[in-house]
């Protein structure tokens, strides 16, 4: 019976060395894993680098395109009132930083990146509820989904400010995109 022991003993120490050469030494497939999840999380945060990039271009490119519009619409006004061609004068929209500025004017300490910010204390979610409505009303030509990517909500926290201080939004405009 020693004998047996002492064989059992001896395949169980072999079996024990083996599996502790496997862990201590990973073959080369764990080895070549491990680099090619290197090589993605680098991928991955070079087309996250990207990504900001555009966003930030994207941004860029429609502050300037608000600027032509306005500018078009300030030359098209001279144009008329110059000429004297008696045609409607183009309507100018306010820009939404104007109007968000003259809301937090009651609102001291806050400014437009604590409204469009994650928190949410009760004298932010006023000042930001405020400027949500002053906006639906004052430009009628943008969506509840518009003003949701304005003020990085999503259209029902728009709906929500909305009724809570007495507007309810018409059906046309919210499905149709109001007045364009």
């Amino acid at each position: 019976m020693t004998q047996h022991v002492n064989q059992e003993q001896l395949r169980q120490h072999a079996h024990y060395s083996s599996v502790k050469a496997r862990l201590m030494n990973p073959p080369a497939a764990i080895d070549k894993f491990n680099a090619e999840m290197s090589s993605l999380r680098d991928q991955l945060s070079d087309m996250g680098k990207e990504i900001v990039d555009r966003d930030a271009k994207i941004r860029c490119l429609e502050r300037e395109i608000a600027e032509r519009d306005a500018k078009i619409a300030y030359l098209a006004d001279k144009a008329y009132d110059s000429e004297g061609y008696g045609l409607p004068k183009v309507v100018r929209e306010r820009p939404i930083s104007e109007i968000v500025a003259d809301v937090l004017i009651d609102h001291p300490g806050v400014t437009w990146g604590h409204v469009i910010g994650p928190r949410a204390t009760r004298h932010l979610v006023k000042a930001r509820h405020l400027c949500m409505v002053a906006v639906y009303e004052e430009r009628k030509d943008l969506t509840l989904a518009d003003l949701g990517r304005i003020f990085k909500r999503d259209h029902s926290v728009i709906l929500h400010a909305l009724g809570k201080h007495g507007k309810r939004p018409g059906i046309n405009r919210q499905t149709t995109g109001g007045a364009r």
